[in-house]
């Protein structure tokens, strides 16, 4: 295929340089793109089409990639904006939407495309820093870390949180690379279940998409739960704590009414610094003052004594308390189901590798030092929300003030990518519902729609206030499978079909056919060989994170029901503070 195009800014790409053997190796070097069709044309088939091959959201892909290596090179602007502005996005944004709309109108492109283009290049306006502060938004969580080692000692503890943090890094390079792959203007990947459905189809988008919808809905239901306690602990427990509840979900509604991910990104900086000071604060307090004795009982049932800390797991834990406790350490890293989100959103998604090795980094090294530095002090009378064991209230009211700003900014992005998941895959396709960002009843029923997530989710979380088995339960049913089973297991669909192209195969742009040699497991079973030990790896992953699932479930499940039933302190819609 030699037939090229070209416009004034002399785009040119080979397809042939991208047949089915592109890896992302060759994204690196210098392509060219030529086809006979204009490929920036707005897609004639419905997104989720399941006639479309995974060599033609390939072959797409690649001329993306293309055109933004491209665009980078010949404008020094946008190398810089993306290595160090890091959420200065206007002064970038004007000057390439200025040089879409100078695209001349006698090149191939027609004005309704140039524009449907520069439409979705605009939506792409985010930079790697400002991915950075999302991901660390939606990652970071000390406040369990200091429990979890309590639960687990100071060896075990410190080495899950490296190896968690290590897989998770690992898995989200994964996401990365499949997201290159398949993501383009023409079919843009905006979810994980975008993402699935591209590797095994249908019913792989619904199931992500299920389980994704739950972890988001039960993740604000239980900020809500933490936030309760800390207005519970501010007013003293003179505020029945189902109505401390109920303020943080009045507050959810106000603040959830924001609707594009964009406009989170100066909230999203601040919910950072907002946590370093309590994690700071916390630590201050900790270290002058005794643990709080009160909270530890009525969360934990542990009697005040002498502070202890133990090298190993302690002698007489529980094998359901250790399960728990590693299930906190799978919620801490507990983010990637968003990647897809932020990606889609970058101006330049090459540069996304920045920001989740920096955020995986700056998280585990934090997470670390701060767990160790608290279980040190106060040994098994941590709890869960670790800012509510100080015992001196100033401290304990400025960390709670803190925290529940920070928490708030969270939980409305919970909400916000929540609410559009459900609203796209249930509204629109389901029901016709109009589009939530391009209509006005779009925008009115978005507006219905964030106080009713809310109010059901504080159902949920009033009606189950115990927040140490309750937030395990949630990171063994979904948080460990966005982050540590469907990566590999995704990876290993990618690599069989990926990898298991012969010469002469691929997608033709000309007849927009795909031509295959061969099909089913024969073919699936040439492509996983050609990268064994890496598939083994992922096939072994995979298996572990399954199992370690499952323990998570009945553990949480066991525990909840022993708790309801031996700590009448904590029924649902109760008014007694479960800190107090």
């Amino acid at each position: 295929m030699s037939a090229t195009i070209s416009t004034n800014n002399s785009i040119e790409l080979t397809s042939a340089t991208f047949k089915n053997e592109m890896d992302l190796k060759e994204h690196s070097s210098e392509p060219r793109v030529g086809e006979t069709e204009p490929w920036a044309y707005r897609p004639s088939r419905k997104l989720h089409d399941p006639n479309i091959t995974f060599e033609e959201y390939a072959y797409y892909a690649s001329l993306t990639r293309a055109e933004e290596k491209q665009i980078t090179n010949s404008d020094p602007e946008v190398f810089k904006d993306s290595r160090f502005s890091l959420l200065n996005l206007k002064r970038f944004m004007d000057k390439k939407t200025s040089q879409t709309a100078a695209i001349s109108s006698t090149g191939v492109l027609t004005v309704s495309d140039e524009e449907w283009l520069q439409a979705t290049r605009a939506t792409r306006n985010a930079t790697w820093g400002a991915a950075f502060f999302l991901i660390t938004t939606d990652l970071f969580g000390p406040m369990s870390v200091p429990w979890a080692i309590s639960q687990l000692g100071y060896v075990p503890g410190s080495f899950i949180y490296v190896i968690f943090g290590v897989l998770a890094g690992y898995n989200g390079y994964q996401l990365w690379t499949m997201f290159l792959y398949l993501d383009s203007y023409r079919y843009p990947l905006k979810t994980y279940g975008d993402l699935a459905f591209r590797v095994f189809g249908p019913w792989a988008r619904y199931l992500a998409n299920i389980v994704q919808s739950v972890q988001l809905f039960f993740s604000v239901g239980l900020l809500i739960l933490a936030n309760g306690q800390g207005i519970s602990q501010l007013s003293h427990g003179a505020i029945c704590f189902a109505v401390c509840n109920l303020i943080f979900t009045l507050a959810g509604f106000l603040l959830g009414q924001i609707r594009t991910i964009q406009r989170f990104k100066w909230l999203a900086s601040l919910s950072i610094w907002l946590n370093i000071a309590v994690m700071t604060v916390t630590m201050v307090g900790v270290a002058r003052y005794p643990p709080n004795y009160d909270a530890a009982m009525a969360q934990n049932q542990v009697a005040p004594g002498q502070v202890t800390t133990s090298i190993g797991i302690r002698e007489g834990t529980e094998l359901s308390i250790r399960v728990v406790g590693l299930m906190q350490g799978i919620y801490s890293y507990g983010g990637a189901m968003l990647y897809c989100e932020f990606m889609n959103e970058m101006k330049r998604p090459w540069d996304f590798w920045k920001s989740f090795l920096c955020a995986q980094i700056f998280i585990t090294v934090l997470y670390i030092f701060y767990g160790l530095f608290v279980y040190s002090y106060q040994g098994q009378f941590a709890v869960l929300v670790s800012n509510q064991g100080i015992s001196v209230y100033v401290l304990q009211a400025a960390t709670n003030a803190l925290s529940i700003v920070s928490s708030l900014i969270l939980a409305c992005l919970y909400g916000n990518i929540g609410i559009k998941v459900l609203y796209s895959n249930v509204g629109v396709e389901l029901l016709s519902f109009p589009d939530i960002n391009t209509t006005k009843k779009g925008r009115y029923l978005f507006a219905a729609l964030v106080p009713l997530y809310w109010a059901l989710a504080f159902v949920i979380c009033s009606a189950i206030p115990n927040i140490t088995n309750f937030s395990a339960l949630i990171a063994s049913a979904c948080v460990i499978q966005f982050t540590y089973t469907f990566p590999p297991i995704l990876m290993l669909g990618f690599a069989a079909q990926k990898d298991a192209a012969l010469n002469g195969e691929g997608f033709d742009a000309i007849t927009g056919r795909t031509i295959r040699h061969d099909s089913g497991l024969k073919r699936w079973a040439r492509g996983l060989k050609q990268t064994l030990k890496i598939n083994t790896f992922n096939a072994v992953l995979f298996l572990g994170s399954i199992c370690l699932s499952i323990f998570g479930i009945v553990a949480s499940i066991e525990l909840l029901v022993q708790t309801f039933a031996n700590n009448p302190a904590i029924p649902s819609f109760t008014c007694v503070s479960p800190v107090l």
